[in-house]
């Protein structure tokens, strides 16, 4: 199998490091030809400027520049041609690729969506400021790519659900195969003795992941002489203003993986209202750590979290009020936390990326 994906400096942290552990879980029983498709800095300034003199405007995000994405595809078709494998597993897409495999979180189409729908989840979702005309031109090149495809491979129920729905894709052509954590749980520290008084906050984008609802949600309950001694963990941002602060409130910053493994071990529940999402796999990270969870209820989070059994959904208009609310019925309803910690395993199995490789060589070896 030929492994199509754009690495960043270190690799192990492409994409939070999922695009690594991926083609690990793939290499383990497979041969894989992993191609580099970093383009040199000459054809990205040549792009830049060509971007800029025919359309008037510099599109800087190459991701977005149309020059550059043709000019790239150019030189990875010629290269894939030289290689002698019938699967190709694109990492995003990459090229306009006969029978390959793309593998995608997010699609242009659910963001234009998202847009005309949803329009302040869409401020938060890191593409506001393109603007229409960039967002529908980057989705013409993404749609011809999905249509060469063989396969889309998803790794939200969202964005298959999305691409069949509303773009018309066949839906033996789209194919869930979801994702896998990448924070393994250490079965020995998690056998330490639990209070229920540490809530879990886990996002470096504070304001879109709901940290300013939950923090609000947090102080509610602290003025109750009952949750005095509640405790908010918040990971993921590099500073957090004052008004985030107070007491009960610990703020963590931005944590590796394994320094973060610390604290899915210490808090009772994972609590994060996220207003745009592309999937969520934190939740998966703290459900196969037994901590029941908290979202709202669109995007993934209705597949991550089953309301009532595992956690509570949170309804897009609810204010802090109402999330205060959940999280006292969460820290008292023995019956979640019984049912999350009676399903480890299958979490575990659920979301490891052994299972997301499995998946797509199923897919793979149709061809």
């Amino acid at each position: 199998m030929i492994y199509l994906a754009e690495w960043d400096g270190k690799k192990q942290k492409s994409w939070s490091g999922t695009t690594y552990s991926l083609l690990r879980a793939l290499e383990k029983n497979n041969s894989i030809s992993s191609i580099d498709i970093n383009i040199n800095t000459y054809t990205k300034v040549k792009c830049l400027l060509l971007s800029g003199i025919i359309t008037g405007k510099f599109t800087r995000n190459l991701n977005f520049n149309a020059f550059y994405q043709k000019d790239r595809e150019k030189k990875i078709i010629k290269e894939v041609q030289s290689i002698d494998s019938k699967n190709i597993l694109q990492i995003g897409d990459i090229a306009n690729l006969n029978n390959s495999m793309i593998y995608q979180d997010l699609s242009l189409s659910f963001l234009l969506k998202i847009k005309e729908i949803d329009p302040d989840s869409f401020k938060l979702s890191g593409f506001s400021h393109f603007k229409d005309d960039e967002l529908r031109e980057r989705n013409e090149i993404q749609l011809e790519r999905y249509n060469t495809a063989k396969y889309i491979l998803t790794m939200s129920h969202s964005l298959r659900n999305h691409l069949i729905e509303d773009q018309g894709f066949n839906e033996n052509k789209v194919i869930y195969v979801g994702g896998g954590i990448n924070v393994k749980p250490d079965e020995a520290k998690q056998k330490v003795s639990k209070n229920r008084r540490n809530i879990l906050f886990v996002g470096r984008d504070f304001l879109r992941k709901g940290g300013d609802l939950t923090v609000s949600a947090f102080k509610l309950l602290k003025r109750q002489e009952e949750y005095k001694d509640l405790s908010l963990y918040i990971a993921g941002p590099k500073e957090l203003s004052d008004e985030y602060l107070g007491e009960g409130i610990h703020f963590l910053g931005d944590m590796s993986s394994k320094e973060l493994e610390e604290y899915f071990n210490i808090c009772d529940i994972f609590c994060m209202p996220s207003r745009f999402e592309a999937y969520g796999l934190v939740f998966a990270e703290a459900l196969t750590h037994g901590l029941p969870c908290i979202g709202l209820n669109k995007f993934d989070m209705p597949y991550f979290i089953e309301d009532g059994v595992s956690g509570y959904l949170l309804k897009s208009q609810d204010g802090a009020k109402q999330l205060s609310d959940k999280i006292d019925k969460l820290l008292r309803n023995e019956d979640i936390f019984k049912y999350v910690n009676s399903n480890l395993e299958e979490y575990r199995r659920e979301y490891s990326w052994d299972t997301v490789a499995k998946r797509i060589l199923e897919v793979s070896n149709e061809n």
